[in-house]
């Protein structure tokens, strides 16, 4: 199944739908097709492959059927959807760690991901958003189009590796399989926070990339490596939807 690009949707269309992880996004406008959702390969040849995230992040509508909505992952039924309002993203809103999942899949597994809305600068539109996925990191440029976040081109992390000397961040490419690229990030001690994680029973000091301690010269540099060696995303923020996630203070 290949999903659907949402590439200039907000010209195209002004819909936009809130719906939960648990919704069903079926493959055609009918009850008797198949199910999209809880699928685990299609969930993330969404993301990989599509660069398409799933519920419960905002869905542009791309068309109306008798009653259903074509998504960029399928069609669900009006009446299992929520048009978004108008209800901005608030200053505090801004540079948290919200914490939600995708759905119990038909394995039984969750899968869970965080995600940080990062403005550099509060009179900037731009933003980042970071998303941290079960084994995968994607970083995000943005911009903030009236009460929403959209993000428009992104890079993939596998892993953002601490080393003690480095000076400068480095984006190395990790490995690509079917055209999808990861990349490694290398950072140094200015941008490190050290946590204490409970491992199997046992106390262990993590590293851990913290976003808080970038400058606004540490984020040109990032949105450098996504304009070079990022993929086209788009995906969409509200309000709504971090109002419907957990907070949370740990860096990533």
């Amino acid at each position: 199944m290949t999903f659907v690009s949402t590439t200039s949707i907000l010209a195209q269309s002004k819909d936009f739908v809130e719906l939960s992880s648990q919704t069903k996004i079926y493959q055609g406008a009918s009850t008797g097709s198949s199910v999209v959702t809880g699928d685990t390969q299609l969930l993330f040849t969404a993301i990989f492959n599509d660069h398409v995230l799933p519920p419960p992040f905002t869905q542009p509508v791309l068309e109306k059927q008798n009653g259903w909505f074509k998504l960029p992952m399928g069609w669900v039924q009006e009446n299992d959807v929520k048009k978004t309002g108008n209800e901005s993203i608030t200053p505090e809103m801004l540079s948290k760690t919200y914490v939600g999942n995708f759905g119990i899949l038909e394995s039984g597994d969750t899968i869970f991901f965080a995600v940080q809305v990062i403005v550099p600068e509060e009179s900037d539109d731009n933003a980042i958003v970071y998303v941290h996925l079960p084994d995968t990191k994607i970083i995000c440029d943005a911009k903030r189009n009236g009460h929403m976040i959209e993000a428009t081109r992104g890079i993939m992390i596998k892993f953002a590796e601490y080393e003690a000397d480095r000076k400068e961040l480095v984006f190395q490419l990790y490995r690509e399989r079917d055209g999808a690229k990861l990349y490694n990030l290398h950072y140094g001690e200015r941008w490190n926070t050290r946590r204490l994680e409970n491992i199997m029973g046992d106390i262990e000091t993590i590293n851990t990339f913290d976003t808080s301690k970038l400058t606004k010269d540490d984020w040109n540099v990032i949105r450098n490596a996504i304009a070079k060696d990022g993929n086209p995303y788009q995906f969409y923020i509200t309000a709504n939807m971090l109002n419907h996630l957990s907070a949370i203070d740990i860096p990533f």
